[in-house]
């Protein structure tokens, strides 16, 4: 077992739930690095599992300052020359004159020289990684000096691509959690052993939730009340196993409102539920519905959640999860939430143990919460 790093995506907050979830021992260091002790042999498939991690770095040494001289030392390439790049994670220091001053250092010893900046330090490039075979190193203060990194892998972003824009259906308007966020969701849910357990999706959508349980080995219960979407759900899940033939979880479907679905699964049956409810009329997102309305129409969605939490707990094994994405309605002068589903969630028989974790692009009006709560 060694110390690895783990550079985060855009997601740092909920990318750290998942990481934290997966491996108990990690620990964060900055909003976009966390360390944790894991096997070489676990490298690969931690990059295959997490959805929020975008590159994991060998651990290489420390520097006591930032010159280019002790950077350069970590460098080394072959006659042909070296491509590199250094994703700094101290606002102070100009990435380019470092590199450019490496470039200086070390145009003497190697054969052709040069270096690629990074938008931000946590922008690791995946084709410049696997394809240009860049070396990537990650600098980050540590101690009263440096610790320096060397990316190792990345994540396989081709993968995540295929499952987004590849599968058969999507529908912006229902089910709109990208297959990265639904894969987060679904680790900080089932922990790090999700062999052998159930994952339910009330609201499944296009399924998004479900083909990830099932890529990390779990099986699956789809539900909606709204049929078509079960049967687009399911041609999702054929394509998945057709494109990925090592995926040999069973995925039960139900036609079933999401606040009654212990009238159609046994007590204590499932594991955990992954989901994002339905979040509101789309016109709220689409900047058509009045702050004071959209106010009042997500007070009737609180009805909506408590309600289904309260019939989940009956299906929730003891200790189970539940990962859910609640809205939240950014106005200019008022950001209504769903105060009153987080206040009553002990009355209902859980324990909140992460969140919110907020998920939204910057403009937009409808943003999502992430909570994990445990079922007492």
């Amino acid at each position: 077992m060694t110390q690895k790093l783990f550079v985060f995506g855009r997601t740092p907050e909920l990318s750290w739930l998942e990481l934290s979830r997966i491996y108990p021992n990690s620990r964060r260091l900055l909003s976009h690095i966390a360390c944790a002790q894991i096997s070489n042999e676990d490298m690969t498939s931690s990059l295959s599992r997490l959805g929020g991690t975008v590159a994991v770095c060998n651990v290489m040494g420390k520097i006591r300052s930032l010159t280019a001289a002790e950077i350069a030392g970590f460098l080394t390439g072959s006659a042909s020359g070296l491509t590199f790049s250094l994703h700094i994670f101290s606002g102070q220091t100009s990435t380019e004159k470092l590199s450019d001053e490496i470039k200086n250092i070390l145009a003497g010893k190697l054969g052709r020289i040069r270096y690629v900046i990074p938008k931000s330090p946590e922008a690791v490039s995946s084709v410049q990684f696997s394809r240009e075979h860049t070396v990537m190193l990650v600098i980050l203060p540590a101690d009263g000096g440096y610790l320096v990194g060397q990316i190792a892998g990345v994540q396989p972003y081709l993968e995540w691509e295929k499952r987004d824009y590849g599968r058969p259906y999507a529908d912006p308007k229902r089910g709109m959690l990208p297959p990265k966020v639904a894969r987060m969701a679904v680790n900080a849910a089932l922990g790090p052993e999700p062999a052998g357990k159930t994952v339910l999706d009330p609201f499944c959508g296009m399924g998004t939730v479900l083909a990830e349980s099932l890529l990390v080995g779990a099986a699956a219960i789809a539900a909606d009340i709204y049929s078509p979407s079960l049967t687009k759900a399911q041609a999702n899940i054929v394509w998945l196993k057709e494109n990925y033939p090592e995926v040999r979880g069973k995925m039960d479907i139900l036609v079933s409102d999401a606040a009654h679905i212990s009238e159609a699964l046994p007590p204590a049956f499932v594991d955990a539920i992954v989901t994002e409810p339905f979040m509101g009329s789309p016109e709220i997102g689409e900047h058509k519905v009045p702050a004071q309305k959209a106010g009042s129409l997500l007070h009737g969605l609180e009805k909506l959640y408590i309600g289904c939490l309260r019939d989940w707990h009956g299906v929730l094994k003891t200790g189970g999860k539940v990962c859910i994405a609640l809205p939240a309605y950014v106005y200019p002068r008022h950001t209504y939430t769903v105060k009153k589903v987080i206040d009553m969630c002990e009355n209902l028989g859980y324990t909140k143990l992460f969140g919110p974790i907020a998920y939204n692009r910057p403009d937009a009006v409808v943003r999502r919460d992430f909570y994990l709560f445990e079922r007492i």
